[in-house]
């Protein structure tokens, strides 16, 4: 129960999720929280545990997000932490759920942030898009170049590729939405957005657009090991 302990078993939780080993990740980060609770409960290190619980396929993670966020008066962090859990369930192909973290997100920057808010729009609808392939009735404006604007256009080109003829109007939509690489850098390979623009230009018949997006988004996998 000394601080070092605490300390220790934090970097080897972070570390083990780093590499894949959730079931360490998880036994370390919850080894960490039991030691920090009985100081002072570390938002930080709930939100790892969180991640790593998600990751390892427990239902749990979501309540334990909302434990840290108790514990969080940053509305950036807050932020990071959400969208961290939404794409950590959607990797996993835990759509439903990733859309909950996500749409959890949107509803806390009602007001706020207008591209923060629309960041976890276009990523809650990208989630839905994997459980059924439509947008509902009332879809944010994106006519800007900000990160909230390219994930809503990301999920709204491959709508548009998909049901309004003709295709290759969307192929402009996704271009966009790409950003020259701002979209994977913001939401990485593992993100919701990138693979739904990529397939838009696909079907709008850019095939040699879509190749390289493709690319760099493998490139990106490899470098993160994924």
């Amino acid at each position: 129960h000394e601080g070092w302990a605490f300390a220790v078993l934090h970097e080897a939780g972070q570390a083990a999720s780093r590499k894949g080993a959730t079931a360490a990740a998880v036994r370390y980060l919850r080894r960490a929280a039991d030691i920090g609770y009985a100081v002072e409960p570390s938002a930080r290190v709930l939100i790892d545990l969180g991640l790593a619980e998600a990751a390892a396929g427990e239902p749990g993670s979501l309540d334990r997000f909302e434990d840290a966020l108790e514990l969080v008066t940053d509305s950036a962090e807050r932020a990071d932490a959400l969208y961290s859990l939404g794409q950590t369930l959607f990797t996993f192909g835990r759509y439903a759920n990733a859309s909950a973290a996500f749409r959890r997100g949107t509803e806390l920057f009602v007001g706020g942030d207008e591209q923060v808010r629309m960041r976890f729009e276009g990523a809650a609808w990208a989630a839905e898009f994997h459980i059924a392939p439509t947008l509902p009735e009332s879809i944010s404006v994106a006519d800007g170049d900000g990160p909230g604007d390219r994930a809503v256009l990301a999920v709204t080109s491959l709508h548009r590729a998909l049901t309004v003829p003709p295709a290759s109007a969307a192929g402009e939509l996704a271009i966009r939405a790409l950003g020259g690489g701002a979209l994977l850098r913001e939401q990485t390979s593992l993100g919701p957005g990138v693979s739904l623009a990529t397939i838009a230009l696909l079907h709008s018949g850019r095939l040699r657009e879509a190749q390289e997006a493709a690319d760099v988004t493998v490139g990106d996998a490899r470098r993160r090991g994924a």
